[in-house]
């Protein structure tokens, strides 16, 4: 009887341990990437804390190309308004991690992004979109991990691999950028990015 509770215990106690690992990280169901639920970073002396709102999927032509998951600053002024509203709010932190599922050249991979920014607010910014794509010019790998933040007060940090690639510091040009995954011309579901909104 003893030996049959000390293995009810431990069961229970794998189950627990599983339980808290699975709340801990979300997964694409598109690619079975793993997210962290919670994201934080300091940036200029300020620390962050975020929270997923969602994970969605680029694909061109039904290929998988990466998965992406929204964060959000967990507090902060700006909780008012829609979803859109309150992601786009200039005074919250937030980040977007991409997960790459296929090697893509930089050639492509810059005029993905050019085609994208030329249908947001930063259409015509020539100089912040050349820095922007630059930071992408050796292209990326099969599970290549890209961080892209907006932090406020305008500046977009962007790391690869965990190392930072280069800031932008322009809030018109990230509010274009975040367009890319928010806006009408958003190039993957939208709605999938705010599934997790609270």
């Amino acid at each position: 009887m003893k030996q049959f509770g000390l293995k009810f215990i431990a069961a229970f106690a794998c189950l627990t341990a599983f339980g808290v690992l699975a709340a801990d990280t979300v997964t694409s169901s598109d690619t079975g990437v793993k997210f962290p639920t919670v994201e934080s970073f300091s940036y200029d002396g300020v620390d962050y804390e975020l929270t997923v709102t969602g994970i969605a999927t680029r694909k061109k032509f039904f290929v998988r190309i990466y998965s992406v998951a929204s964060y959000l600053q967990k507090n902060g002024n700006g909780a008012e308004g829609d979803k859109y509203r309150r992601i786009m709010n200039p005074e919250k932190a937030k980040q977007l991690t991409l997960k790459w599922v296929r090697n893509v050249d930089g050639a492509s991979v810059e005029n993905g992004y050019r085609e994208s920014l030329a249908k947001t607010d930063a259409a015509g910014m020539s100089e912040q979109i050349n820095a922007f794509v630059s930071f992408f010019k050796d292209g990326v790998e099969y599970l290549d991990e890209h961080q892209i933040r907006w932090i406020p007060g305008g500046t977009i940090e962007v790391l690869i691999n965990g190392s930072r690639a280069g800031t932008i510091e322009n809030e018109a040009f990230a509010k274009g950028l975040w367009q890319v995954w928010f806006g009408p011309d958003s190039v993957v579901d939208r709605e999938n990015l705010t599934t997790m909104m609270q």
